[in-house]
């Protein structure tokens, strides 16, 4: 029996031009927003969590808003 030490990869190929979004195409528009709103979630959560004890949690809520998302 031969052995066959070939390998062989298929995969189509796009001709398209790639831009500075080709990385949102694997996932839909409801993917990326399920995504990010889990983000989110686990932002206000970790917020109120950590909100009466972490002084980097206080202040106004501009403040607090671009602590949640940094």
């Amino acid at each position: 029996m031969p052995m066959l030490n070939e390998v062989v990869d298929v995969a189509p190929l796009d001709n398209s031009k790639s831009n500075a979004w080709v990385f949102l195409k694997p996932f839909s528009l409801e993917m990326w927003c399920v995504a990010a709103s889990f983000f989110v979630i686990i932002a206000v959560v970790m917020w109120v969590l950590e909100h009466r004890v972490n002084k980097d949690f206080r202040g106004p809520p501009k403040r607090q808003l671009a602590t949640i998302f940094t």
